[in-house]
């Protein structure tokens, strides 16, 4: 049980590469410190050598990483830990919906990892569970990473339903994989290229059963939500050394997410419990999960104001009740 609520952002890193087209991890890792999140959620690091430079430049805080896909980096996908030997499997699965460049250039798709929650009782470096045997009914939660079809070279909102579909199937697939421990919660995030408050997000959030959309509510119990796409967008300056340049934008619509699917028929299905008897008690000041859009300073702009990325960062604190 968690003494606090866990700090979890979810950042599409738009491959590292900012206002003078140079990858520049180091600029990320800017905004990957400002959110001062326990977990770490990342979304387009295509390059190796960005993932190898983020891994090393945050060992220090982040000991533990699952970055599916191994060298060849084609996924995208990273997530990094504080918490010392906390990571329990890795799983993976590569989209078999797939449409256009997208279905050979990068290897699109859903990872899952289950993370340890600590005791009171706990000692850094000598949790209970952890090992290569992992001790039946260690307590835990299940992180989805998930970076879905974009628009970006032709209209993907079919591929993405079928996607959604997959999601779902994995989802209860890795429940059921992870039987033998006791999990508290599962966490859906990362891009999902759906637009929030159109059709097609109903549709997905359907298909999914229906999660909590964390970004939705506020401490308050308030509906609100920012933006987080596009912040920024490469473009053809002929008025400035005729070179390409990324222009800072006004972001107008949502693509990001963090979605609570531990409710959802998925989940229940893969831990083969009823609806009832997968009730949690109703959430109070002191365990209520919610998401905001980072819009302001480091986590936008960097700390020269240039845009790092075409999407807003979003932090999410997880209560454990």
């Amino acid at each position: 049980m968690c003494a606090k609520p866990l700090r979890l952002a979810t950042y599409n890193l738009q491959k590292c590469v900012g206002l003078d087209l140079r990858r520049r991890p180091d600029r990320s890792l800017q905004v990957i410190g400002a959110t001062g999140a326990d977990v770490v959620v990342l979304q387009e690091v295509w390059h190796p050598y960005a993932r190898s430079e983020l891994r090393c430049r945050l060992l220090g805080r982040y000991q533990h990483v699952h970055a599916p896909g191994g060298k060849v980096c084609k996924t995208g996908l990273l997530v990094l830990s504080r918490y010392h030997n906390l990571h329990l499997e890795h799983r993976f699965h590569k989209f078999e919906a797939s449409q256009g460049v997208e279905s050979w250039a990068f290897g699109k798709g859903i990872s899952a990892t289950a993370i340890r929650l600590r005791k009171h009782t706990d000692v850094q470096g000598k949790v209970e569970g952890i090992g290569f045997r992992v001790r039946p009914g260690t307590r835990c939660f299940v992180l989805f990473n998930v970076h879905a079809q974009s628009d970006y070279w032709r209209d993907g909102a079919r591929t993405r339903a079928l996607q959604m579909e997959e999601v779902r199937d994995f989802i209860r697939e890795s429940i059921e994989d992870f039987g033998h421990l006791d999990v508290r919660r599962a966490i859906l995030c990362g891009d999902l290229n759906v637009e929030a408050g159109t059709c097609e997000c109903d549709a997905a959030m359907a298909t999914l059963g229906n999660p909590r959309d964390l970004l939705c509510w506020n401490e308050r119990e308030e509906r609100v939500w920012a933006p987080t796409f596009p912040i920024g967008r490469w473009r053809y300056d002929p008025c400035h050394d005729s070179r390409c340049r990324y222009a800072p934008l006004t972001p107008t619509k949502r693509l990001d997410y963090v979605l609570d699917v531990t409710h959802t028929e998925a989940f229940v299905r893969g831990r083969e419990v009823t609806m009832e008897e997968n009730r949690f008690d109703p959430p109070t000041a002191n365990a209520f999960s919610h998401a905001r859009t980072l819009t302001t300073g480091v986590t936008q702009r960097g700390t020269d104001g240039t845009p790092l990325s075409d999407h807003a960062p979003v932090l999410a604190m997880i209560a454990f009740s």
